[in-house]
């Protein structure tokens, strides 16, 4: 047997079609990171689907990543670990917990005190030329006596709800040429960083996947059209393919990093996803070493 015969999950359809399944991972029995799906394992026995006729159902599999989301290949079903949520008190500038039910993000403790950007705190790597103070929220702040750039993270899960933006998570970019570059409080699974820019606020359908914060910055000048949409990395994992599909109608896409070698595997990743099924157009822009930020700013 690869899972227990009772058990107890939650099941919802969203409006898009997806479904979910809450359950617990540690009530599974498996092989590795690979079980039975106990959806196809119901639906076989009461034979909706036609799964009754298919003597192979047992051989589809679940496939869970990291004990936190997984996904069976047969049906379809995005399996969600179910955990108790944690509620975080309010910190620093305006940063309130993740909205996204899916997921579970621990904040890093810190006592932040903010204030606004100078022209002469931007100049590091000549970004004065072209963020302006205060430009997507980001201010000045000391972290244990460090200079630093606070960037807070927009809450995209409430886009669609007529809510002044609010953040849910925040980095750091430390100023001095000391490491760390950045500070990152703890998270489980990263999520995606997308500038409060005018592509964004008017929900484009057309997006320029990149690695880095400051390289969507730029990608808002060099791509005003497009949603620029930040990995933090050189990868895109299967939380944040998933965070595409549900909260973003990406109909055309661009992928950008430093290497072609790179945005190629991110290509590989997501023309294997759900999301290439709405994805119309998707194209490399080609790169040997420049990423979208040096080619912006040499061009000014």
């Amino acid at each position: 047997m690869n899972f227990l015969l009772t058990m107890e999950y939650r099941e919802v359809f969203t409006k898009g079609g997806k479904h979910l399944v809450y359950l617990a991972f540690d009530l599974l029995k498996r092989s590795g990171n690979q079980c039975l799906c106990p959806i196809c394992k119901r639906k076989h026995e009461d034979g909706s689907d036609g799964y009754s006729l298919d003597p192979n159902y047992n051989k589809y599999k679940l496939n869970l990543k990291n004990d936190e989301i997984g996904r069976c290949v047969r049906c379809g079903s995005i399996f969600i670990n179910e955990t108790d949520f944690i509620h975080f008190p309010k910190l620093g500038d305006n940063l309130t917990k993740f909205h996204d039910p899916i997921e579970v993000i621990k904040l890093g403790k810190c006592n932040l005190h903010t204030s606004e950007l100078t022209i002469d705190r931007l100049k590091f790597k000549d970004r004065d030329k072209y963020l302006s103070p205060g430009q997507f929220g980001m201010k000045y702040t000391k972290f244990f006596d460090r200079d630093a750039i606070f960037i807070p993270f927009n809450d995209y899960t409430e886009r669609d709800k007529s809510l002044p933006p609010g953040n849910f998570y925040y980095q750091l970019r430390f100023l001095d040429n000391e490491s760390p570059k950045y500070y990152m409080p703890t998270i489980e699974s990263k999520p995606l960083y997308i500038p409060d820019c005018e592509a964004y606020r008017r929900k484009s359908k057309s997006a320029v996947l990149i690695e880095g914060i400051f390289d969507s910055t730029a990608c808002t000048i060099l791509y005003p059209d497009r949603i620029p949409i930040a990995v933090l990395g050189s990868y895109i994992s299967n939380y944040q393919l998933f965070l595409l599909r549900e909260y973003f109608y990406i109909e055309d896409m661009l992928i950008y990093f430093d290497y072609r070698s790179i945005s190629e595997g991110v290509l590989n990743s997501v023309i294997n996803s759900p999301i290439a099924t709405y994805l119309d157009d998707i194209k490399i822009i080609d790169s040997d070493g420049m990423d979208p930020e040096e080619h912006l700013l040499s061009k000014l």
